[in-house]
């Protein structure tokens, strides 16, 4: 990819935290990825510390990706030992390098150091063990909810049918309404 002044302007601005913000498509995992790259070639960056956070798990593992891919052209193109040896140690530690969603990062934060997280009287902020659930898990704890609680809606509604006085028990009416198990039954 050719880069533009302004994207080259990012790729080689010095060493420190930068956002990037642009409209998709816009080459925006390009510029980053050139952009760390440079500083790995120039020993200012070490992929064991870095971060990169993105919106998406595929947008991050795109940026992952193109690094290794990157990293491995630079390996390939250099004959120096000490070089070789320098790149190689970066492709290897790519699959530990802090590059995932902002989501995952936090998780992966609270995960590593929840026990040290202490109001001023010293308690716990967070319960032993607690994590931030994926949206699949997520998803399947409530649709497990959602049974449970229309399966005892159910079977109190069957129990209404063969008692109707036990819905006035559990749930009274005011006057003039129909009970619950008036409506059941009909």
């Amino acid at each position: 990819m050719k880069l533009t002044t302004e994207q080259n302007n990012i790729v080689i601005a010095p060493s420190g935290n930068i956002l990037v913000s642009a409209a998709a498509g816009s080459g925006k995992t390009s510029v980053m990825t050139e952009r760390i790259v440079k500083h790995i070639l120039d020993r200012e960056l070490s992929v064991e510390h870095m971060l990169v956070m993105t919106f998406t798990n595929a947008a991050a593992a795109n940026m992952s990706a193109k690094l290794e891919k990157r990293l491995r052209e630079k390996l390939s193109e250099t004959k120096e030992k000490g070089e070789r040896k320098y790149l190689s140690e970066q492709i290897a530690a790519l699959p530990t390098a802090y590059i995932s969603t902002i989501n995952a990062f936090c998780s992966r934060v609270i995960s590593n150091f929840s026990a040290q997280s202490r109001d001023e009287e010293g308690n716990l902020l967070l319960e032993p063990r607690s994590m931030i659930l994926e949206e699949t898990h997520a998803k399947r704890l409530l649709m497990d909810a959602f049974d449970e609680v229309f399966s005892e809606a159910y079977d109190f509604c069957r129990k209404v049918e063969e008692d109707p006085e036990l819905a006035s028990s559990v749930m009274p009416t005011q006057s003039g309404a129909t009970p619950i198990g008036v409506l059941v039954s009909k």
